[in-house]
Order: structure tokens, then C-alpha cells, then sequence
């Protein structure tokens, strides 16, 4: 698969995964959040994954066969052309699943080091731990929970991650642009969200168009970590985890959330700063593997 194919195969899950959200009628409403709008767009959005995670996915094994089988006239293996369920799921890293120790290690713990700020924020200043036990119930008892904790980050890691940077990297492009612009198409795909803001209040355009663009950047910034987590760790597991966390412990907040009390503040602010910090320093040793891509 050469550069300009593979793009257009990025390009087509992106617009498949986006475009089917519009296309029932009641997926169409204005209110993203109405519980029977998030229905009709689970169910079109698993459908969309699993096609698309099958279409690549049996693309790129059979690629690799063919490759194989060139180099190797002599071959005799799978010699009917076909391949097997497990070999695309290999290819797009969906298998081996690994073991929640190495989850832990190289997922859950660098993830919340990067986020020392807000978990200082939510954790010690404002929420207490009662917002883990209140997103889990979230998560389990509601359609937006449900949305944003599980289907939201299978869905768009198995198509952004899984498929588009597996297409990518099948069609030999470099580390650095894998990393860091393959995550656009995930942040393009966000853009959507301007455009349903529009429709249901057309005089705040300009906030719509301030949100989305500052949802573009964060979406880009968090792909870039998730596209390295799944080069690093090799798998999609990784990335999966890692958007449901930040999910659930959203965006930091800068100003000060000490309660009238300055040395608060400024706990909070140290946490912002060190964890990027702390984080930038053992990111690659905590997600050592194996079966890793990046090195």
C-alpha cells in the first residue's frame, strides 16, 4: 500500500465514522446528550467500528500475506490466500490482550502522573474520592456514561488508533508522522460537534467555533499520546484505557481552586507542573514491551 492510498483510507474511516452519526434521522437531533440520541448512535457507531476494523484489518493481513508469499515463492502456509480471524486481529493489535499488571504499568500509572494536576484538583481540593465512585456509577447506570467511559473510547481507539495508524504504518510512513499528524484525523473528526452547537443555538457561532477549535487541540494533543501508546505498547488496549481516564478526569482547571487558601493554589499549580514533568522523564521506561513498535 503506497502513502496516498493509505491516506485515503484514513481519510474514508474518518468520514465513515463521523458520517454515520447523521445518518438516522434521530441520530440527527440537536441534543448530543438525549438519551435516545445516544442509542441510535451507539448502535450505527459499533456497526461503523466493527466494518471498518474487519475492512482493514482483513486488508492488511492479506497484504502482508502477499508480501510474505512473494518473498517466499516456496510458502506453503495459508496457500488459499484467506486469512484468519486472528490474523487481522493481530494486525490491528486487538490480540494478545495483556495482563492488568502490565495495564497498570504502562497505562493507568503514566497517565495519572501526566495528570497530577486535576487529580490534585478533584481528588484533595474539590470532590473528594467520591468522584471515582460517581463516574463509575456514571458509567454503568447512564447512556453519557456509558457514551463517554466505554463506547467513545473503543470505538474511536479501534478506528483511529487500531485502523488508521495500522494503515499508515503499513504503507511505511516514519515514527514522527505517525505520531503526531495521524493523530489530526481524530482531532478533524471532532470538529462535528461545532456544527451540532450551530444548529442548536446559530447566534453563539463564535463560542461554538472558540470550543471546537479548542476541542481540536486537545483531541490532536491526546492522540499524539494515545498513537505513542499504541506504538509503544503494541497494543490497542493501552490507548482505550488511557481515553477513558482522561474522560473521566477532564481538563485541568488553572485558576485557583484552593478555597481562600493560597498555599492550596499552590499545591495545585506545582501538581500541574510536575506531572508533565515527572511524566516526560519515565513515559518510556513504564511503557516498555515486548511488543513494542517506537522504540
Amino acid at each position: 500500500m503506497d502513502k496516498a492510498t493509505a491516506a485515503a483510507a484514513c481519510i474514508a474511516l474518518t468520514v465513515a465514522y463521523v458520517g454515520v452519526l447523521y445518518l438516522h434521522p434521530t441520530a440527527r437531533r440537536s441534543s448530543r446528550d438525549d438519551p435516545v440520541v445516544i442509542r441510535a448512535r451507539v448502535s450505527v457507531i459499533l456497526l461503523c467500528t466493527v466494518v471498518s476494523c474487519a475492512g482493514t484489518g482483513l486488508q492488511l493481513s492479506q497484504d502482508d500475506h502477499e508480501n510474505n508469499n512473494n518473498n517466499n515463492s516456496s510458502s506453503s502456509n495459508n496457500s488459499s490466500g484467506w486469512v484468519s480471524t486472528a490474523s487481522w486481529l493481530k494486525t490491528l493489535r486487538i490480540i494478545p490482550v495483556p495482563g492488568v499488571l502490565e495495564i497498570l504499568r504502562t497505562t493507568v500509572l503514566p497517565t495519572l502522573i501526566f495528570f497530577a494536576g486535576p487529580l490534585v484538583d478533584k481528588v484533595w481540593l474539590s470532590q473528594g474520592y467520591k468522584w471515582i465512585w460517581h463516574d463509575v456509577a456514571v458509567a454503568g447506570t447512564s447512556w453519557i456514561g456509558w457514551r463517554n467511559y466505554i463506547v467513545g473510547p473503543v470505538t474511536e481507539e479501534l478506528v483511529f488508533r487500531a485502523c488508521v495508524v495500522s494503515v499508515e504504518l503499513h504503507a511505511g510512513v516514519s515514527m514522527g508522522t505517525l505520531v503526531f499528524l495521524t493523530p489530526l484525523y481524530f482531532g478533524v473528526a471532532h470538529l462535528h460537534h461545532a456544527f451540532e452547537a450551530y444548529v442548536k443555538d446559530p447566534e453563539q457561532w463564535k463560542l461554538a467555533l472558540a470550543m471546537s477549535t479548542l476541542q481540536l487541540c486537545f483531541t490532536t494533543v491526546f492522540g499524539w499520546y494515545a498513537t505513542f501508546l499504541y506504538l509503544r505498547t503494541g497494543t490497542i488496549v493501552s490507548p482505550i484505557v488511557a481515553h477513558a481516564l482522561c474522560n473521566a478526569i477532564g481538563l485541568p482547571r488553572l485558576r485557583g481552586t484552593g478555597g481562600g487558601q493560597q498555599w492550596r493554589t499552590w499545591v495545585h499549580r506545582m501538581a500541574l507542573i510536575a506531572g508533565p514533568i515527572v511524566f516526560a522523564t519515565v513515559v518510556f521506561p513504564l511503557t516498555a514491551s515486548s511488543r513494542s513498535i517506537l522504540q
